[in-house]
């Protein structure tokens, strides 16, 4: 800590009648850094006193006294009617005395210095016997900013966490020579420091433990790490330390409680704050999540102690849009890592944790909601603590934990994270299975979460068994015309119409658009849905106009019924764009598309998958139209999005890769393209299998990419099988297949003619 030790240096040379407070969480080294610059002025300054005053409580500030009155040889100290505390000040103060420094250590309880023993007696406070002269410095060390302030006033400084040089310097000064060769592997020694935080009396505690069990460095990151409970042990295992008070206590566990204790007695609503935030996770915690128990005034004061004890810290404020476009400063705090285990460890051992988990359950199932993508910003910052705190075994039992796991589901679902997604619904169908049973309504509604979620995947397969699972206990107990079975069979039709089983899912969503017409009415979203689903069964039996028309049709309804920009909306207008593409209307259709993306980025973001398709729509009708330079922009846009958001393994990223190569190809670049096919459809292959659509897809678009460099044998190989794969994931009369069998011929005949070819210049040379 050079550059603090450098301000005390500076201080104690150039302060006359001077204080300076030092601040900082419990165990962060204060103590050591005062002890420190204490002995530098024993060496570099010894004509100047040193004093050290222990101020843990007042007994300890008056013996301390006491020793230097003794020290000083001081006359009276022996008489009961003397005040050796004022007589150790009068002494101290006068200027002929010479330089001195006096460190007053532990200055944390403000009621030591400022207040009396108790009401009843009429005593002079601590803080009335710090000496002054000209040629005197005072140094608190004090764990909350607040106690530095009122001892020092403006003259302050923070210790936060160890330099890395620093920490270094700890280990190679404590740890056992046949521990120190551990000290070269750079990646274990800075695993350890991160996992404590480059706490200091964290990282001498943890050294103190390795010394004393053999253990190495690896192996006790490994165990803070494996579970809470280690890590509340390791940070509660005592240890000798010739530098702390005999008296006092040298684990991390303990120092915080201390701390704890002292602020439940300042200020109760600030540690309320701090068993809240216990449950949620310790980083990016929005002001609004607190519950509106407490005045703005008092909230502020309480966030302002917890500041101050250095347990939270205070992001920069975000500013956010708010309705009415004002602007609004958004207040994110951070509990210290080591504060938020030892705050969970307390609660646990005081027997609250059970009631604070269900308190901050309670609050975030209120305030978290079913996914209103139109209010995400300010529901999504609590995600990530509604994750946390489901997992927490106390909580799994709870009836909001089903609640708030559906929500979040839905709130996941909605900004395209369908991995969280399902995870959270699975949680939620287990639990409400545990609770009511499989056949219970909010189970099977559990189970069509799932379903959905897959969907959005584009895992057709095990959405399909699902809904037909969920189907047939709707029918059984709800019946035929009941509004959850009616959902249910749209949703069926839409996994059935997802696997390219076009016949089958023409006649599911005929009879259940017949169905909500009748039950739900014609402008229901439910009815809406399940026309787009018809359409789109027509457009993929080929029925262009059939399905443009009732895409047409769909949007105008959702846009009266629902909005322009609703999620819906554009779902409608993106199919209507795709099927008059398929019309070789193209210009219509890139303007469609234009416009969807549009409003997909405005609403949704860059990030969103469904903006991210809506990108390789736009580019693959660019592409077709040879506008290949802005078509390979917006693709590569999309595949790099994508990359990031989704993974290079899953579908649309694959399929925004397969978009790349075909541009390439478009733009004569051959090699290029079927590299890229090639990787596409190896990745394919191995994630969904040798025989999925999608895998034939690839197949076909390489056979073209290697057509086009006249290697015709290999193209033959390659289009054959994907013929094969058409006839049965798409039919006999789908477009792709006869494309591909028209392929095959065209091939063929190349073949048959070189072959002839060849023949006749054989003859030839014979």
């Amino acid at each position: 800590r050079e550059n603090q030790l450098e301000r005390l240096r500076t201080h104690i040379s150039s302060a006359r009648s001077q204080r300076l407070a030092i601040y900082g969480l419990g165990g962060c080294g204060k103590t050591a850094l005062a002890l420190e610059i204490a002995y530098w002025v024993k060496e570099h300054h010894p004509a100047c006193a040193v004093f050290w005053v222990s101020a843990l409580s007042r007994d300890a500030f008056e013996y301390a006294y006491y020793l230097i009155a003794k020290l000083l040889d001081l006359s009276g100290i022996e008489d009961s009617r003397e005040d050796v505390k004022d007589l150790v000040r009068v002494t101290l103060s006068d200027n002929d005395f010479g330089p001195w420094l006096m460190v007053v250590d532990n200055a944390d309880d403000e009621t030591v210095l400022f207040g009396p023993p108790s009401k009843d007696e009429d005593v002079e406070q601590l803080i009335k016997y710090l000496p002054g002269s000209s040629y005197g410095s005072i140094i608190f060390t004090t764990r909350t900013q607040a106690a530095a302030v009122k001892l020092a006033e403006s003259n302050t400084m923070a210790i936060e966490e160890l330099e890395r040089s620093d920490a270094i310097a700890i280990l190679s000064r404590r740890l056992l020579h046949e521990h120190q060769s551990q000290l070269s592997d750079a990646e274990k020694v800075d695993e350890l420091l991160e996992v404590l935080q480059y706490h200091a009396l964290a990282i001498v505690q943890a050294i103190a433990f390795i010394n004393t069990n053999n253990v190495t460095i690896s192996e006790y990151t490994a165990l803070y790490r494996d579970n809470e409970k280690d890590a509340t042990d390791l940070l509660g295992e005592d240890f000798d330390d010739q530098g702390r008070y005999r008296d006092a206590t040298n684990t991390v566990a303990m120092t915080w409680y201390i701390s704890f204790e002292q602020l439940q007695r300042q200020n109760p609503i600030a540690a309320e704050h701090l068993c809240f935030m216990a449950c949620t996770a310790s980083n990016d915690i929005n002001a609004s999540v607190f519950p509106p128990l407490y005045s703005n005034v008092e909230h502020l004061k309480a966030m302002g102690t917890l500041k101050a004890y250095a347990f939270v810290t205070e992001q920069r404020p975000q500013i956010v849009q708010t309705a009415g476009a004002a602007q609004k400063a958004k207040k994110i705090f951070d509990v210290h890592p080591l504060v938020h285990l030892a705050t969970r460890s307390w609660l646990k051992a005081h027997r609250q944790w059970a009631l604070w988990t269900e308190t901050t359950l309670t609050r975030l199932a209120d305030i978290v909601p079913y996914g209103d993508h139109g209010t995400r910003e300010y529901w999504q910052p609590f995600l990530h603590h509604a994750m946390h705190l489901v997992d927490i075994p106390e909580v799994h039992d709870l009836h909001d934990r089903m609640t708030l796991l559906e929500r979040v589901g839905r709130c996941q679902r909605s900004i395209g994270r369908y991995q969280v997604a399902e995870r959270a619904y699975r949680q939620a169908w287990d639990q409400r299975i545990r609770t009511s049973g499989p056949g219970h309504a909010d189970s099977l509604k559990a189970m069509g979460n799932i379903a959905l979620v897959l969907g959005c995947q584009e895992k057709w397969t095990e959405a399909e068994k699902l809904h037909r699972e969920e189907l047939a206990i709707t029918r059984e107990i709800l019946g035929e015309r009941a509004p959850q079975t009616l959902i249910t069979r749209g949703n069926l039709a839409l996994a059935v119409l997802g696997q390219s089983k076009y016949g089958e899912a023409e006649r599911m969503c005929r009879e259940t658009v017949g169905l909500n017409k009748e039950v739900l009415g014609e402008t229901h979203p439910d009815t809406l849905a399940s026309m787009q689903n018809l359409a789109g069964a027509l457009h993929g039996l080929g029925k262009h106009s059939d399905a443009e028309s009732l895409h047409r049709e769909t949007l105008a309804l959702r846009r009266v019924t629902l909005c322009a920009t609703h999620a819906d909306t554009l779902s409608s207008l993106s199919a209507l764009g795709t099927v008059v593409q398929a019309q070789r209307k193209y210009a219509e259709a890139e303007s469609i598309h234009r416009e969807e993306l549009a409003q997909r980025i405005k609403i949704m973001g860059e990030e969103h998958p469904d903006t991210v398709k809506s990108m390789q729509k736009l580019g693959h009708v660019l592409c077709i139209q040879e506008k290949y330079t802005e078509a390979e922009k917006v693709q590569r846009k999309a595949l790099s999005t994508s990359e990031k958001v989704s993974g290079p393994l899953r579908p649309v990223t694959l399929a925004c890769k397969s978009a790349v190569a075909h541009t390439l190809h478009g733009k004569g670049k051959f090699t290029e393209a079927e590299q890229m096919h090639r990787e596409t459809l190896a990745v394919k292959e191995r994630v969904l299998g040798k025989e999925h659509r999608e895998v034939m897809l690839s197949v076909y678009w390489l056979a073209e990419a290697v057509h086009d460099q006249a290697r015709y044998g290999d193209a033959l190989a390659l289009y054959e099988r994907a013929l094969k794969g058409f006839k049965v994931v798409f039919g006999m009369e789908h477009r792709m297949t006869k494309e591909c069998a028209e392929q095959v011929s065209i091939v063929r005949e190349v073949l048959k003619n070189e072959r002839a070819k060849e023949e006749k210049m054989k003859k030839k040379r014979k």
